[in-house]
């Protein structure tokens, strides 16, 4: 037990977890009924999450040759999968220690993805502007962009060609025209067959781009980054993909269809924007998600989740995290059947408004379950899984920065 203190001690001294989240641990190590069998437990767990992670990223591989129109093996480069903790958590056997589970996934996953920025940037670097134009692009329906090292923002504007405006990086060089010569012979900026394709893989180089596209609607936007973070803004796209493994994701005044969001160290920001679907996970990283959208899943390992829809449609919010809160605000006219579970945290719903409230704990869980009928309309479900903090669900209020401030506390 002294080694698992010394464990929790050390990951906040690295800004693993907070001292908050320290604290809950250190409550739940207390009532462990032994250490043999939570070491046991601990093991098992890790043995099995690190199986699934291999059998993961091999399947996803697979799938990605078959010839389904992906570019890039979107999976292989990340260091694990969010629902394979979840899962594995779900099928654990009575009596297992979450405290354990926690501390050895989480210690695991920030192994993987501390000091990404340190490989790539490091050493003696020259600095210049480069600028590619791409006339007559007003027919392009796809956007491609693959970049190893630095951070992409695409802006829609009114003009008929495609612009991109480079603030290039190079380490580990002193001579800018042979830095020049490489960067026009290693990187890919072209549109062929109505897709616009922006491909760089010179990890030496970092890349900070900002491109601007005509304001046309889109069918896909695949963005690929590895060290660095994408915005995308005011745009109308039928599927965004964004994954990034070292960067923010920001999105505002968008109009989707769908969108896949994925990074590995960094927030999710989703905000003002109208969607069917979107799917957002981050491993470390606040994960925050807001507008008229009809359907959200939301995942955070080591961050807060806030999961906001204005949408009178709207029909599931799935949220889920290990070392964060949950806040999820829907329309106060919205029929409501929701499930909420946390492991040690508490939850926060107004119980007047409800129907039915049925509260039950079983093991270490705590499992709270409402109804809501407010018309004759669509139930919109709910289901949100904190395992160390609190959930909340209120009123969706537009401009509603006090309640946003307070939820990520």
């Amino acid at each position: 037990m002294e080694n698992e203190r010394k464990r929790i001690l050390n990951m906040v001294e690295k800004g693993t977890i907070t001292a908050t989240e320290a604290l809950t641990l250190l409550e739940a190590l207390e009532k462990e009924p032994g250490q043999k069998a939570s070491q046991s437990e601990s093991t098992h767990s890790h043995s099995h999450t690190s199986s699934q992670s291999t059998s993961s990223h091999s399947t996803d591989k697979t799938a990605d040759q078959s010839g389904q129109g992906e570019t890039h093996s979107w999976k292989k480069d990340f260091p694990f999968n969010l629902d394979e903790f979840f899962q594995t958590d779900s099928k654990k056997k009575p009596g297992g220690q979450p405290a354990d589970r926690i501390m050895d996934f989480v210690q695991n996953a920030f192994e993987k993805v501390k000091g990404m920025d340190l490989e790539f940037n490091i050493g003696p670097s020259l600095e210049f502007k480069h600028t590619y134009e791409v006339q007559n692009a007003d027919d392009i329906h796809d956007i491609e962009i693959s970049v190893a090292n630095g951070k992409v923002s695409i802006r829609p504007w009114d003009e008929n060609y495609v612009k991109a405006e480079c603030d290039v990086k190079v380490y580990r060089s002193e001579d800018e025209i042979k830095a020049r010569k490489q960067l026009q012979e290693a990187v890919v900026f072209a549109i062929q067959y109505k897709k616009l394709r922006f491909l760089s893989d010179l990890k030496m180089i970092k890349i900070d781009t900002v491109i601007f596209v005509p304001r046309n609607s889109y069918d896909r936007w695949d963005v690929r980054l590895f060290n660095g973070k994408f915005q995308g803004e005011s745009a109308n796209v039928n599927k965004l993909k964004v994954k990034t493994a070292n960067g923010k994701i920001e999105l505002s005044n968008m109009l989707m269809e769908r969108a896949e969001l994925e990074t590995a160290n960094g927030g999710i920001d989703v905000s003002n924007t109208r969607a069917d679907l979107i799917d957002a996970e981050s491993v470390n990283g606040k994960v925050s998600v807001e507008g008229a959208i009809d359907e959200m899943d939301v995942q955070s390992l080591n961050g807060n989740v806030i999961c906001k829809t204005s949408s009178n449609s709207a029909r599931k919010i799935e949220a889920k995290t290990l070392a964060g809160t949950i806040n999820i605000f829907v329309p106060e006219a919205a029929n409501l059947d929701g499930t909420l579970k946390s492991n040690f945290g508490r939850f926060d719903i107004n119980h007047r408004e409800m129907d039915h409230v049925e509260e039950r704990e079983e093991l270490m869980q705590r499992k709270l379950h409402f109804t809501r009928e407010k018309n004759d309309g669509s139930k919109l479900y709910l289901f949100a899984d904190a395992k160390t903090g609190a959930v909340s669900v209120k009123p969706y209020q537009s401009n509603d920065h006090s309640t946003e401030s307070n939820s990520e506390e």
